[in-house]
C-alpha cells in the first residue's frame, strides 16, 4: 500500500514540474516576440527617419534647393 501512495505523489510532482516548464517556455516565447516586434518597431522608424535625412543630399543633386 505504501509503493502505490509514493508512486501518485512522484506522479504529482513530475506533472507540476511539467505544467511550471510549460509556463515558462510559454512565457519565454512571449517575451521573445515581444522583443522581436520592438527591435523590428525600430529598425522601422530609423529606417523613416534616414529617409528625410537623404533628403536634402536628392534636393542638392537636383538642384531644387534655394540659392539665395
Amino acid at each position: 500500500m505504501a509503493d502505490t501512495k509514493g508512486n501518485g505523489l512522484s506522479v504529482g510532482i513530475v506533472i507540476l514540474i511539467s505544467a511550471a516548464v510549460t509556463v515558462f517556455v510559454i512565457i519565454a516565447f512571449i517575451g521573445g516576440y515581444k522583443y522581436w516586434q520592438k527591435k523590428k518597431r525600430q529598425n522601422e522608424q530609423a529606417r523613416f527617419l534616414k529617409l528625410f535625412e537623404d533628403h536634402d543630399d536628392i534636393e542638392d543633386e537636383l538642384g531644387l534647393r534655394d540659392v539665395i
